[in-house]
């Protein structure tokens, strides 16, 4: 007997699931950052980011997105909305913010500030929503239901 439920136990299927939802996830922040930025949004808040929407831009996100999608495998019983928000900002979101900015796009800077005073919140809620919230619903509804809900179910009939 295992101590991991099965409903939580990763396995092949669950872990293309996770990848293929964070992708999802990933090709929405590829899209709306881009168009963000377009429309004068990120001008506004006096953030200095201005990606081009250009094929090697989404791509990156998605594939970055989706590697990210692996943290859906952490069983936590939350809402798709909870799990979204939390696992967007702890992951991706601190990751960008503590190893991203300070070593690839602004050297030295902590957390993007040079950027803009609100550039970590922006990077925060781009990706607890953006990405984590699309990526969490795609997770629930893609993954299949689990060997022990599908055997409560069936005994009801």
């Amino acid at each position: 007997m295992s101590l991991v439920p099965d409903r939580a136990r990763p396995t092949p299927s669950r872990a293309a699931i996770a990848f293929s939802s964070g992708a999802i996830g990933g090709l929405c922040v590829g899209l709306a950052v881009p168009l963000l930025a377009a429309a004068g949004f990120m001008e506004l808040l006096g953030v200095a980011i201005h990606p081009q929407l250009t094929p090697p831009f989404v791509y990156q996100k998605v594939v970055w997105g989706g590697l990210w999608g692996f943290i859906l495998l952490i069983p936590f019983n939350a809402s798709a909305l909870a799990r979204g928000t939390l696992f967007g900002a702890l992951g991706p979101g601190l990751a960008q913010l503590l190893i991203v900015f300070p070593l690839k796009e602004t050297p030295g800077s902590i957390a993007g500030l040079s950027l803009g005073p609100l550039t970590p919140l922006l990077v925060l809620f781009l990706n607890a929503f953006v990405w984590g919230v699309p990526s969490a619903l795609a997770y629930s509804l893609l993954r299949p239901p689990s060997p022990q809900s599908f055997y409560q179910s069936s005994r009801r009939e």
